[in-house]
């Protein structure tokens, strides 16, 4: 941890924050800019998911399932996401303060890698329960129909 005295006279605690781009605005507007752009790329390039469906031919009961999955992974995510922007607020109310509290801010830091984390297995459990749901050769396709 470096502390380092700023024109003001005020102690702030670089806890490895600039990993996440926090404590500068410009690293944290490029990264949300960033992300956003490549958001929007895979966004224009996938396919809809009911057209990828259509295109694998599914029974009902697979439609039924990737959809209930579907639905309880976008509503964890969302979960996941908002604790998240809680957290880099809290985190950054605390580095606003004269003296920030060191142990707060390395707790906030690690609950937010913890929360990121959770947020790629969620992923990759997704992931998981998509193959399940799919034969091989369907998933063979959603993965190629991913990549158009």
């Amino acid at each position: 941890m470096i502390v380092k005295k700023d024109k003001r006279g005020w102690t702030l605690l670089w806890a490895g924050l600039l990993t996440f781009g926090l404590l500068s605005p410009s690293w944290a507007e490029m990264g949300a800019q960033g992300a956003g752009k490549r958001f929007a790329q895979r966004a224009k390039n996938r396919q809809p998911l009911r057209d990828r469906i259509k295109k694998l031919d599914l029974s009902k009961e697979q439609k039924d399932k990737l959809f209930e999955h579907r639905a309880v992974f976008r509503k964890r995510m969302a979960e996941i996401k908002a604790k998240i922007q809680l957290r880099k607020v809290d985190l950054e109310n605390e580095m606003e303060k004269p003296t920030p509290d060191a142990k707060k801010v390395e707790n906030l830091t690690q609950e937010i890698k913890d929360l990121m984390k959770e947020r790629r297995t969620e992923r990759t459990k997704a992931t998981q329960e998509l193959a399940q749901t799919l034969t091989p050769e369907q998933m063979e396709k959603w993965k190629e129909l991913e990549k158009e």
